[in-house]
């Protein structure tokens, strides 16, 4: 006997009334036909809006086996993150430490991706040594050509070029110590 669109607590010790939000003891049931948004959760404490303390999340899923957040479609993005912040970051991803991760992946504002680093200083930003298979390809401004460094198909063992620490002079060649450490020389000498 609750008043207009009122939660019932009258289904056998469940929740029930109207099709589009019931609750059997198992499964809880929230369907509906809107053009805007079926459910809404406000928070104005310092608690989370939503916490899900054990399994999984399914977005477009009903798996089994899904990991604690999964998303799968197929006509439209998985997943869009968006900040209204002029600066900062727009996504972080830490180890789970409680005093914040040293080494954590971040995408900023502008787009840039930064590995190891909190604050990446260009579209890609790695602290550390990054691993690449393949050729690692450097295009020119219209990406129509590029250039590229690839290690030869039979590589024996792993070595280490160091460049040198000037930029040399005219007619000079690259030389190797032998050890892996690049200088430049005079073709004269």
């Amino acid at each position: 006997q609750g008043s207009t669109y009122s939660v019932q607590y009258n289904n056998s010790g469940f929740f029930g009334g109207g099709s589009g939000f019931t609750y059997d003891g198992t499964n809880l049931d929230l369907n509906g036909s809107t053009s805007t948004s079926l459910s809404k959760i406000t928070q104005s404490g310092a608690g989370a809006a939503l916490e899900v303390a054990t399994g999984s999340v399914g977005l477009g899923t009903t798996g089994a086996s899904l990991a604690a957040l999964e998303v799968v479609t197929s006509s439209k993005e998985a997943l869009r993150i968006k900040s209204t912040a002029g600066s900062g970051n727009v996504l972080r991803v830490d180890s789970g430490t409680t005093t914040g991760d040293a080494n954590p992946v971040i995408v900023d504002v502008s787009g840039n991706l930064g590995v190891k680093t909190t604050s990446a200083l260009a579209s890609l930003d790695v602290l550390g040594n990054v691993a690449i298979t393949g050729e690692n390809r450097l295009y020119e401004s219209t990406r129509s050509y590029y250039s590229s460094l690839k290690p030869p198909t039979n590589l024996a063992a792993s070595y280490t070029l160091t460049l040198p620490t000037r930029a040399g002079v005219s007619s000079d060649v690259l030389l190797t110590t032998g050890s892996g450490v690049l200088d430049w020389i005079s073709a004269s000498s």
